[in-house]
């Protein structure tokens, strides 16, 4: 796990200049951090929810990865906040965003609602670099099947064709983590 510490206290204009690395109790380079990021894959970033600096900084990571491995054109935002089962909507507003049509505020505020417009330089910069915007959830119905019975309880329409299941723990876990909140 790294913890990102931002260079001023400025929420709007901060940078990540330093990082923590836990896993050996010290600081790296923000350039060292991006180097150590996988160059093919998936990178996980959580984060406190609505919270400018930190959407800030994780823009600025996504930029500068995907400048770092000349990704343009060739990568994806898969957010938690939007539904799998929404993505043909996601699509038609993300094109409206990129063609011009709809300004980011209007992006957000049609896919996720007007409370989350601190995710606006996340959304700007997959943009910017031509990147694609992927739900990756599920609405709070079919969550509740999966927490219930399992996956393998939902119609295979709602299940992504990359997906793979964990086991019994993983479920377990996944159960434990949502807190009651599905």
């Amino acid at each position: 796990i790294l913890s990102i510490l931002l260079s001023h206290f400025n929420l709007v204009y901060s940078k990540v200049t330093t990082i923590y690395k836990t896993s050996n109790q010290d600081y790296i380079s923000y350039a060292q951090f991006l180097n150590e990021l996988p160059r093919h894959g998936h990178t996980i970033m959580g984060e406190y929810h609505n919270d400018p600096a930190i959407q800030n900084a994780q823009a600025q990571i996504i930029e500068d990865k995907v400048l770092l491995e000349q990704a343009q054109d060739d990568f994806s935002l898969m957010w938690e906040f939007l539904n799998y089962t929404d993505q043909p909507k996601i699509d038609s507003v993300y094109s409206d965003l990129k063609n011009n049509i709809i300004d980011t505020k209007s992006f957000l505020e049609q896919t996720v609602g007007k409370s989350n417009n601190s995710y606006s330089s996340i959304i700007d910069i997959t943009a910017h670099l031509n990147g694609k915007i992927l739900g990756i959830n599920l609405p709070r119905s079919l969550k509740q099947i999966v927490v219930k019975d399992g996956i393998t309880a939902l119609d295979s329409k709602y299940i992504p064709k990359a997906h793979f299941s964990g086991n019994e723990d993983y479920l377990e876990r996944f159960k434990l983590a949502m807190g009651g909140h599905v």
